[in-house]
């Protein structure tokens, strides 16, 4: 398993500032750095600005300004091979992949599922 603080660091897009928040520490505690954005635009923001691609990015699908999908269309122009974990309540799987996203991680989820998830992408 990659050691996490051998990744450029995780995005988290979410505009549930608890979920955001929650999966923010849970994720630094596991030894990922963690950079959080309140909805689609802002995220894009931060991947146009890194100077060094994200490590990993998860982001929900339901957020003002610009939703996930779209958030997930420019990401992946801007950074082709970062992988991009979406999350939701909705049932996305098949529409998320569409718009470029390598996984989906359905909402609920404990941190284990989501850890899981992040290693099998950062581990690949």
């Amino acid at each position: 398993m990659t050691e996490n603080n051998e990744i450029n660091g995780v995005l988290v897009v979410d505009d549930d500032n608890s979920i955001r928040q929650l999966v923010g520490s849970a994720l630094s505690r596991a030894g990922f750095n963690v950079t959080l954005a309140a909805n689609g635009r802002i995220g894009v923001e931060h991947v146009r600005a890194a100077t060094r691609p994200f490590g990993l990015i998860l982001m929900d699908h339901h957020m003002p300004e610009m939703d996930g999908l779209k958030a997930c269309r420019v990401m992946r122009s801007c950074a082709p091979d970062t992988p991009i974990i979406m999350m939701s309540t909705d049932q996305l799987s098949p529409v998320v992949r569409e718009a470029g996203a390598d996984d989906f991680l359905p909402k609920p989820f404990a941190i284990r599922e989501l850890i899981n998830c992040i290693n099998k992408h950062i581990d690949s």
